[in-house]
């Protein structure tokens, strides 16, 4: 289950193959783009985020849309 979660990450953030079965080394990889994400050096592009994701009717009553 664990391994099907890497699917949902972003290209960039999926650790490779070869470490999945390494706990330490997966613990790396995290800290590497944890550190990568405080420091600026990735973000979620517009493009990204499906607009369905962004709006709905609950969130459009709020906004007064």
């Amino acid at each position: 289950m664990v391994v099907l979660g890497y699917f949902e990450l972003p290209d960039d953030d999926q650790p490779d193959e070869k470490i999945w079965g390494h706990a330490e080394r997966l613990e790396e990889w995290f800290e590497a783009i944890k550190q990568r994400r405080e420091q600026g050096l990735t973000s979620i592009d517009d493009d990204e985020v499906p607009s369905d994701m962004t709006s709905n009717e609950l969130t459009a009553e709020l906004i007064g849309d």
